[in-house]
């Protein structure tokens, strides 16, 4: 009889077939949790809601209600700061379209 010795199996990769995008959606989320648990949950609902308005889709629903339900006294508090980052968020998205449409988009079209 043999005895074999195998060496242990290696992690396992990321799945490639999430896109990067949705990656980085979930670490930006992954933090706004440690926030949170830090005693940051205000900021971390307008944090959200301003990434969410400017840079790529999120719902922020999906941070605004568990920590509504964990606090109510706080939250209206919480829903204040969505919609003051939310606010921020769309003007900074309007902010680089307009910026980037007369130094990007112009030269493109023309």
């Amino acid at each position: 009889m043999t005895t074999s010795t195998h060496a242990p199996a290696p992690p396992p990769a990321p799945n490639p077939t999430t896109p990067p995008r949705r990656r980085l959606a979930l670490r930006a989320l992954a933090a706004l949790h440690r926030l949170a648990e830090r005693g940051w949950a205000t900021t971390a609902v307008g944090v959200w809601a301003f990434l969410q308005a400017s840079m790529f889709p999120g719902p922020v629903d999906g941070v605004i209600i568990p920590l509504g339900l964990a606090d109510p006294p706080r939250a209206f508090r919480f829903a204040w700061a969505a919609a003051l980052g939310a606010t921020l968020g769309v003007a900074l998205a309007w902010a680089i379209g307009v910026f980037a449409f007369d130094s990007v988009g112009l030269p493109m079209l023309g």
